[in-house]
């Protein structure tokens, strides 16, 4: 397969992913838990097999990676606190907070690859 048509492909996946896991009253919990997760796992084997190319890039792109990787850790870590802690609602906060700023930085994170026209 074409290298430009996977990573379509995988781009497109992951928009769709991140549509339906901010839709969580059509999808419904269940789905979301693995979901997230699934989504989550992927994220993190993608930075880890990444991690050389991520401190090799210049500071600007390393700024939006750790944003991510940052906003990851609070999502994750928040959902699985929101079911223990009967769903106060700071932690329902702080998980849509942070959710939104590890969507937008996955939405600059596709966007540096990009190719640029010169």
């Amino acid at each position: 397969m074409d290298r430009r048509l996977k990573r379509k492909l995988a781009t497109l996946a992951t928009y769709f992913i991140l549509v339906l896991l901010f839709c969580v009253r059509a999808t419904g919990v269940h789905f979301h838990m693995v979901a997230g997760l699934i989504f989550i796992a992927v994220l993190a084997i993608h930075t880890i097999t990444r991690r050389r190319r991520i401190l090799k890039c210049p500071i600007r792109w390393q700024v939006a990676d750790i944003v991510c990787i940052v906003a990851l850790v609070v999502v994750l870590v928040s959902g699985f606190l929101i079911p223990f802690l009967k769903g106060a609602m700071i932690v329902f906060m702080i998980h849509k907070l942070a959710s939104v700023i590890l969507a937008l930085g996955i939405l600059v994170h596709i966007w540096q690859h990009v190719p640029k026209k010169k």
